[in-house]
């Protein structure tokens, strides 16, 4: 997880933010370091390979040779404690292939999940008829089963590529392996290997080639409103959603929804809160949208009924923007799930009558929206960080566009930049390119 950090933290804090982040930043270089060079020295060199079918069975045999004191083998009651934690399925081409990933985990003594430390062969099956449940206790049918061989990487990470697939029964077989010698290991897999039961599960492709695409956006909006995605991103995406009928837009953050890992995380899908605020709104006037999930908090959580001026706390919609303002909230127990807000949208939601059309200038619309009533109403210690956090979304639409501004420890420096961003904004003729839902330059401006 990337560290963030509050800008109304004291001197103290900030230095054990920077002891913090600088830990963060060692720990990526050495994973990096250790997935690019490490891997190889892991799973050693093949020696010998081969698969095919023989006696109606799928087969896969490899021999592996390893560096002294590189191979490892678990223990036989280790086989019995692991659990498979399925990824995303990702379409490499549309109608043609798909990757099937997942992570291959263990528990520990404190009864917590963990990546295997040992090199693991596995095989990856999948139900060609998946209306048609298998058991696979004592292997799977080669007529109707599909299946793939992959390595388990350090991480406990695999992947195994197949054809296209709509729905689909997906489940794990560990291959059998023998050590021949200490650093010598023969990797054997047939049909017949019996799945792990806790594996099989049942898996979602989205292979309609336009919902791809939406799924794509919501992809790159997904992170909303971090630095690595912007408005654009999330106004792309309710644009794309009112050109397909009700039904079918749900229908597309519904199976979002079931992309996530089968653990069902929903904060890996929090971007559905700001989608669904900025592509639906209820079909009876008289309701609200319920309001969006989100760990943030601009004006307190009481945001029902007509007068409340921030009912998206902590989101907002001005001048057909999306903006994300409020400090971080902490709570325990189960976590949000967007899922009860498209369950909601089922029963009231509707497609906003027009698509989004952000102003011109969003710098511009940041300075109005900070010197509006209510805005100045607000708390100053949240009125700050709410400035901060608005020239930060401004500018992160147009950073492109703009000329470059000085980043200190904590990024872009915009409060010193800030009135000089403004002021060339203002000049350069930016505008909203409909056709290309980005912002643009006009050529004879710049």
């Amino acid at each position: 997880m990337t560290p963030t950090f509050d800008r109304n933290c004291t001197s103290i804090d900030r230095c054990l933010n920077a002891l913090k982040a600088f830990a963060w930043i060692v720990a990526i270089c050495l994973a990096f370091s250790q997935s690019s060079s490490g891997q190889e020295e892991f799973w050693g060199e093949s020696i010998a390979s081969s698969t095919g079918k023989r006696d109606k069975q799928w087969f896969f045999e490899e021999t592996r040779k390893f560096e002294k004191g590189v191979l490892r083998i678990p223990e036989e009651d280790q086989l019995s404690e692991l659990e498979v934690h399925w990824g995303r399925v990702e379409i490499d081409d549309p109608g043609k292939s798909c990757t099937v990933s997942g992570r291959l985990l263990i528990k520990n003594q404190q009864g917590l999940v963990e990546p295997i430390d040992w090199q693991q062969y596995i095989a990856v099956h999948l139900n060609r008829q998946p209306r048609d449940h298998q058991e696979w206790h004592q292997g799977v049918d080669v007529d109707s089963v599909s299946s793939n061989q992959a390595m388990v990487n350090r991480d406990g990470t695999f992947r195994a590529k197949f054809g296209s697939i709509r729905e689909l029964q997906a489940g794990v077989s560990l291959a059998h392996q023998e050590s021949v010698d200490p650093d010598t290991l023969t990797i054997r897999i047939t049909s017949s290997l019996p799945v792990i039961d806790q594996s099989d599960r049942m898996l979602y492709v989205p292979l309609d080639k336009g919902q791809l695409e939406i799924i794509r956006l919501i992809d790159k909006a997904n992170g909303w409103p971090d630095p690595d995605s912007s408005a654009v991103d999330l106004i792309r995406v309710s644009n794309a959603l009112r050109k397909l009928s009700r039904d079918e837009a749900i229908k597309v953050l519904e199976d979002y929804r079931k992309l996530g890992d089968d653990q069902g995380d929903p904060f890996e899908c929090y971007v559905l809160y700001g989608i669904i605020q900025c592509a639906f709104e209820p079909a009876d006037p008289d309701q609200q949208l319920p309001p969006p999930q989100y760990m943030m908090q601009l004006d307190g959580w009481n945001r029902s009924g007509p007068m409340v001026p921030w009912p998206r706390d902590p989101m907002e919609i001005w001048q057909d923007i999306p903006w994300m303002m409020g400090h971080n909230v902490a709570l325990g127990g189960v976590p949000f799930d967007p899922w009860s807000d498209l369950v909601w949208l089922r029963k009231h939601g509707v497609l906003r009558d027009s698509p989004l059309r952000p102003a011109d200038n969003p710098l511009e619309s940041a300075e109005l929206l900070m010197k509006e009533p209510r805005f100045l109403n607000l708390k100053k210690e949240i009125r700050e960080i709410a400035m901060s956090q608005l020239k930060e979304q401004a500018y992160g639409m147009v950073a492109e566009l703009l000329s470059p501004v000085h980043h200190n420890y904590w990024g872009a420096d915009l409060d010193g930049s800030w009135e000089r961003l403004l002021k060339e904004s203002r000049t350069i003729g930016l505008f909203w390119n409909e056709a290309k839902q980005a912002y643009s330059i006009k050529k004879s401006e710049r």
